[in-house]
């Protein structure tokens, strides 16, 4: 017999529809959907896209553009936006951000957003602010009209800060403002992996085609074209960037600036890496302009090129300058495919640039699971070290760091001259990068074994502005490691502001030094400045020397600059500190 009022409806109500009923109110906003990451919110019409910009209780849900939209003041729904669609900055007035940050994650679902037009102050874009864990991906933004008075301006974000991640999505269209301005992001420090700008970017400093600032994260497989312009940090790809990496992306802009114009980068700025990427846009400036690289350390660009030609620049910050017909030519590209790069760049021979393996372009892959045993004699184990006969051989061992881990021999004395980074030559890539620091930027020691065999590498330069771990080896670390029985003539070591600076190593953690030597040269930097090792945390330096005249400011050593813990025996070295006083250690 039925209970009274029973109405024959199943006890056992679905949870999806309590969840919706509990959101029924945010819910009938949209098109559907519950907000969540099995329903997200459906935003099919302007209408929808509005009525989220306009809830901010719900910046930290999912949704789902589930047609393109048409954002056309013209049109019905459309308008000309005076701020943010989405997390918009709410006092224009105050410095900074001000309002609620989007921290959820926006599907774009392969849909686009067309003629999104805004005429504001700062933090202007599609969204204003991303923040703590925010997603966007797979939107296309295009035919946007982005125009600001003030900082952080972009076409699909004017910020996005802390861990946000931007990924597959791409902006087309015209961005302006004063600083941190992008063709996508205008101040960024979140990962942002396989996009692209079409963009006119202007601004007055850190504009980029892509991303104007960039900061603590990192940028892969993206590209941009158009045109960047304005006054100080100046980039195709990125204005400026510190912390972490750019990496396999390439630019075609024209970059317009006055000073530090690159056509990948305005300013590579503390320890900002530049890995396997290129540039060929029309660059031009006054002061600090580069192909690739305005400004910045030239050895925190690794494995990169830029066309000579096309922008009209024989120097850079950074990066090897190559003709068109070269930047057109797998053999450029010789390690692009090697230590987990494997099917990122393919190449159109002789037709177009390397290109990135999602773009579907016709072409090549690039020297799939290219090792250094395509190089080199012998196998890089203990019983068949890698050979080292020349300088170029030499040289390519910083472009695998994958390898580091490998034996290599010296057979042979030789110059390095040719790779000292003036007039348009190469700057030698140094083996081992880092150490860690507490940015969370990873340290890449060398922790092989390398044996000089009693040879002499002479001419060793490195003469460009840097900050940390530099020497003939960057960074060696591991209780394997050692570097022995080698000798350096006459380096020359000029790091100006940089720290951990050394003619052999410039920051040894573990491992081992034996019988090494410096004859003669100069090293200078900062602090941690020593002629053989610049610091030392726990190494071991055992028969070793050096004659090398050594200038800095902070714990400055003949042989050893920093010792943290390093053991020395049977060990000397000189020293010419910054009050010119030369004292000898025996």
């Amino acid at each position: 017999m039925r209970a009274a009022g029973h109405t024959g409806i199943p006890r056992t109500i679905p949870i999806l529809l309590i969840v919706c009923l509990f959101v029924l109110p945010a819910q009938a906003q949209y098109s559907g959907g519950c907000g969540t990451a099995d329903d997200p919110y459906q935003i099919a019409t302007a209408a929808d896209l509005i009525a989220l910009g306009e809830t901010p209780d719900d910046y930290d849900k999912h949704f789902i553009l589930t047609a393109d939209i048409d954002l056309d003041p013209n049109l019905p729904g459309g308008r000309v936006f005076d701020r943010a669609v989405i997390a918009p900055d709410t006092n224009g007035v105050e410095t900074g951000f001000q309002g609620t940050s989007f921290t959820g994650v926006f599907d774009g679902n392969g849909r686009v957003i067309s003629h999104l037009s805004i005429d504001g102050a700062g933090y202007l874009g599609l969204f204003g602010r991303l923040r703590s864990g925010g997603l966007v991906r797979n939107l296309g933004v295009k035919a946007a009209d982005v125009t600001g008075t003030s900082d952080c301006v972009g076409g699909l974000a004017g910020s996005s800060a802390y861990d946000c991640r931007i990924g597959t999505s791409y902006c087309v269209g015209s961005v302006s403002g004063n600083r941190s301005v992008g063709g996508l992001v205008g101040a960024n420090s979140g990962p942002v992996i396989q996009c692209y700008a079409i963009a006119v970017v202007s601004g007055h400093e850190r504009i980029g085609g892509l991303v104007g600032d960039n900061t603590a994260c990192s940028i892969s497989n993206c590209y941009s074209t158009g045109t960047v312009s304005g006054d100080d940090c100046v980039g195709g790809l990125v204005g400026y960037k510190s912390v972490d990496s750019v990496s396999s992306c390439y630019s075609f802009s024209t970059v317009l600036g006055d000073k530090r114009v690159g056509g990948l980068v305005g300013e590579n700025g503390w320890r900002g890496r530049v890995i396997r990427s290129y540039s060929a846009g029309a660059v031009t400036g006054n002061s600090d302009i580069g192909g690739l690289v305005g400004w910045g350390n030239a050895v925190d660009v690794m494995n990169c090129f830029w066309d000579i030609q096309t922008s009209g620049q024989a120097t850079s910050a950074g990066g090897l300058g190559k003709t068109t017909v070269q930047m057109k030519t797998p053999v450029t590209f010789l390690s692009w495919g090697a230590c987990g790069n494997e099917g990122i760049w393919a190449v159109d021979q002789g037709r177009d640039y390397p290109r990135l393996w999602w773009e579907n372009r016709p072409g090549e892959p690039i020297f799939a699971e290219t090792t250094l045993t395509d190089f080199l004699a012998g196998l890089g184990t203990e019983d068949s070290p890698y050979l080292i006969c020349t300088a170029d051989e030499l040289n390519l061992i910083g472009l695998f760091p994958c390898e580091w881990d490998k034996h290599f021999k010296l057979m042979a004395d030789i110059d390095l001259s040719e790779f000292d980074g003036k007039d348009a030559r190469p700057t030698f890539n140094m083996i081992g990068w880092g150490p860690p620091d507490y940015y969370g930027v990873d340290g890449t020691p060398f922790t092989g074994v390398f044996d000089g065999d009693g040879h002499t590498i002479s001419g060793f330069t490195y003469a460009l502005e840097s900050r940390y771990s530099i020497g003939l080896f960057g960074y060696i670390d591991g209780l394997d490691a050692e570097v022995r029985d080698l000798r350096l003539a006459n380096p020359t070591v000029a790091a100006g502001s940089g720290s951990d600076v050394g003619a052999m190593v410039g920051h040894l953690g573990s491992g081992t030094l034996t019988y090494c030597h410096v004859e003669s040269g100069s090293v200078s930097g900062n602090s941690g400045v020593g002629g053989l090792v610049g610091s030392c945390g726990g190494g071991v330096v055992v028969r070793c020397d050096s004659s090398a005249r050594v200038v800095g400011v902070d714990s400055v050593g003949g042989l050893v600059g920093r010792n943290m813990s390093c053991g020395e025996w049977w060990c000397g070295g000189a020293v010419l500190l910054t009050s010119n006083i030369v004292n000898f250690l025996t």
